[in-house]
């Protein structure tokens, strides 16, 4: 029996103060757990803005939850006040857990409305393949019935069942209209058994897909069209202010066989940039031999200079679809260039 984990806020189970300090006013000298059952995990959070009325400065955090058979594995999700109590306005106890009939699903992101909508983005089991899973709630954490079908929507990339493919979304970003962008990676059909391809879908407020990008709201770029890679995984992505699209995490290449760290920067359209670094994407960790890197988390600059999460050196260790490294920092200029040689 796995040991137990409890939804952990912030990462870290704790809130710190500028100082580095645990705040000491939040839950429990600056630590807050809360249990929804045996083995629950925390994946992402979201915090309301200040001039949300009565839920400013809230925080949210989804994950998974186990059901009655280890097996059974569903959304939760849950509702903070700023003090870390747990937010009882919100399904009652400040928790909710939300299936979609299978045995396997989880949120491994989550966003918050203008209108203070929360939407928990992940995958779920489907037909025996993995899908895009998305839920929304509405404040009061009801399953917000306006949103897809009853409030949530599936989104398969490739044939669906026996034939389909794995896709597994592991990030998502709200554009400023309120369209939802949704990155993950995708084990195709056929394919050897490691995720083969980015995909992205946008949604518009309704949940459905957005056919302006990329035709039909989908887009699967394979690895082997990202120069020659073998397999990909993706672990982040953001919105840059002119509304592209910036995908961070590990591509595996060939001659010497290694993981290397990657961003890729799509249009607002859904198609590569090829105005960012080589054909749409920048590699770091090519030159090295026998050492694996890995993009985990990927922010962008005010001045459309990217912040990325590079790891460090792991010679005996490859990625994995959850994405675990030791990370530092590297800043590029908006064309993904080393940053101070941007045009």
């Amino acid at each position: 029996m796995r040991p137990s984990r409890l939804l952990d806020l912030e990462r870290l189970e704790d809130r710190c103060l500028l100082s580095g300090d645990l705040d000491l006013s939040f839950g429990s000298n600056g630590i807050v757990r809360t249990d929804f059952s045996s083995d629950d995990q925390g994946y992402a959070a979201a915090i309301y803005a200040d001039q949300a009325g009565t839920h400013g400065g809230k925080i949210v955090v989804a994950g998974s939850v186990i059901g009655n058979q280890s097996s059974d594995v569903n959304i939760g999700v849950a509702r903070y006040h700023r003090d870390g109590t747990l937010d009882t306005s919100f399904s009652g106890d400040g928790k909710v857990v939300t299936s979609f009939g299978s045995s396997q699903e989880e949120a491994r992101d989550v966003l918050i409305q203008s209108d203070g909508k929360i939407v928990a983005v992940g995958w779920t089991t489907s037909g025996r393949n993995m899908d895009f899973a998305l839920v929304r709630y509405d404040t009061a954490g009801n399953l917000d019935t306006s949103f897809g079908s009853k409030g949530k929507v599936l989104t398969g990339f490739v044939g669906s069942g026996l034939s389909g493919s794995d896709d597994i979304a592991v990030a998502a970003a709200l554009q400023t209209d309120g369209r939802i962008v949704v990155a993950g990676h995708a084990n195709l059909p056929g394919g050897v058994p490691t995720a083969e391809a980015i995909v992205l879908a946008r949604y518009d407020r309704s949940g459905r897909l957005d056919t302006s990008f990329d035709a039909d709201g989908k887009v699967i770029t394979t690895a082997q069209a990202l120069q020659g890679s073998t397999a990909i995984f993706v672990h982040d992505m953001a919105l840059a202010g002119d509304g592209k699209i910036l995908v961070a995490g590990a591509r595996r290449i060939p001659n010497p066989d290694r993981w290397v760290a990657f961003v890729a920067r799509y249009t607002p359209g859904g198609s590569l940039d090829t105005t960012f670094g080589v054909s749409g994407i920048v590699t770091l960790g090519a030159t090295a031999v026998d050492i694996h890197y890995q993009s985990h988390a990927l922010a962008v600059q005010a001045d459309g200079a990217m912040e990325k999460p590079r790891a460090q050196p792991e010679p005996q260790a490859a990625p994995t679809a959850d994405g675990h490294g030791h990370a530092h920092d590297e800043v590029t200029s908006p064309n993904g260039l080393p940053d101070g040689m941007g045009i």
